[in-house]
């Protein structure tokens, strides 16, 4: 096939999952297509941009979500009009300037794997001003976080499908994906289109089991309150409790230096907790991997409201690297987890921690074998939802 542009506004931080899945979605690409372009935000670090081979393209639209990011504005046209606000604008002229420096055309494919609100809005006014004949397909991934970030609409979700069902009736070619069945559901009828499932590619080859010492459990992105952070000390302390021989074990992180400060008595019932290890607030992917390497289950004590309809990129990576999980019975990537026997699903974290105990206790050439299984038919099954989606 032709060229694809895998398009993410909010790949810029050097730490978290963006830069990482846009590679991983870069290499799945390539297989398909003659031409891929991978195209992060400008403020990325240099080195990180060259070394993963990104094109910094996108100005930043949220800095009131992400005040650390320090801006690197790209030096381009402004798009002429009037716009509801200026990240809208800043948005509409990166997308001008994307089909203006690159030719695009309609054997093109643009592809934003996490979409966000002001990319998916910026393009879609930017197609206003390009003809029909030029149009490419479009494909738009939605993972419930950045569709929603916005202050200048009180629903920033509903204005944003309200002005996709627009460009459909007006004839632009787009096709969608959601990150787990809830949330695909949920946008078809919304949409009144069909929606695929996609979770991330396949991102790693199974990480051999340690067979033998203490049984670690990896609390892979933990330094966020939705992720479950306060529940940890309560968790830990109850499993130490009944494990006073640390034969269990815990990698975890702490959180951000500008919010350790409100939640310092939790942060010092982590370290004062036997057995727990924990990593800064931001690392790097090699040591997430080298985690994971140490690790024979994940837990994910998530806020269930907040991934009412999100899926988890913890979760993907676990069942990629064969890792179980242990989560909370009511998100949308439980539901996920539940369908391919991920792992476990508990009600509260009294059943979390039962669960704790009980798995750790079992054979681990067990879990080994029933992690490649779960792999294996959520690998078969996302992979042919892609190709699918993809047209491929």
């Amino acid at each position: 096939m032709g060229r694809i542009f895998a398009c993410d506004p909010v790949c810029v931080l050097p730490f978290g999952h963006n830069v990482p899945a846009l590679s991983y979605f870069k290499t799945f690409l390539s297989g398909n297509y003659s031409d891929v372009i991978a195209m992060a935000c400008a403020s990325l670090p240099d080195k990180i941009t060259r070394s993963r081979e990104f094109v910094p393209f996108f100005d930043f639209y949220y800095s009131e979500y992400f005040s650390s990011v320090v801006r690197s504005t790209p030096d381009r046209p402004v798009a002429p009009g009037w716009f509801p606000d200026e990240q809208e604008r800043q948005a509409t002229s990166d997308a001008l300037a994307m089909f203006d420096v690159y030719d695009i055309g309609p054997d093109d494919h643009i592809f934003h794997p996490h979409l966000d609100f002001y990319g998916a809005v910026g393009l879609l006014n930017a197609l206003r001003d390009i003809p029909k004949e030029r149009h490419p397909r479009l494909l738009l991934r939605f993972i419930g976080v950045m569709e929603n970030a916005s202050h200048s609409y009180r629903d920033p979700l509903q204005e944003l499908i309200g002005r996709l069902r627009m460009a459909l009736q007006n004839g632009v070619k787009i096709e969608f994906s959601a990150e787990t069945h809830r949330y695909a559901d949920m946008l078809a009828a919304e949409l009144e289109t069909t929606v695929t499932v996609t979770a991330y590619p396949e991102m790693s080859q199974p990480i051999p089991m340690r067979e033998h010492g203490p049984f670690v459990f990896y609390c892979a992105g933990s330094a966020r309150h939705d992720k479950g952070f306060l529940r940890l000390p309560g968790i830990f302390s109850a499993v130490r409790r009944r494990d006073p021989d640390l034969n269990i074990r815990f990698i975890s992180q702490i959180l951000p230096d500008a919010e350790l400060k409100n939640h310092l008595a939790a942060t010092r019932s982590l370290y004062a907790i036997p057995g727990v290890e924990l990593q800064g607030s931001s690392i790097s992917s090699e040591e997430m991997v080298s985690a994971y390497r140490r690790s024979h289950a994940v837990l994910l004590p998530y806020d269930v409201p907040t991934y009412q309809y999100r899926g988890s990129a913890v979760l993907m990576e676990a069942a990629f690297h064969g890792r179980p999980a242990i989560t909370f019975e009511g998100s949308a990537f439980a539901d996920l987890a539940r369908h391919y026997n991920l792992g476990v699903i508990v009600r509260d974290e009294v059943e979390m921690v039962e669960a704790i105990i009980d798995m750790a206790s079992e054979p681990r050439k067990t879990l080994s074998l029933r992690a490649a299984q779960a792999r294996h038919r959520f690998h078969v099954d996302n992979s042919a939802s892609f190709q699918t989606w993809l047209g491929l």
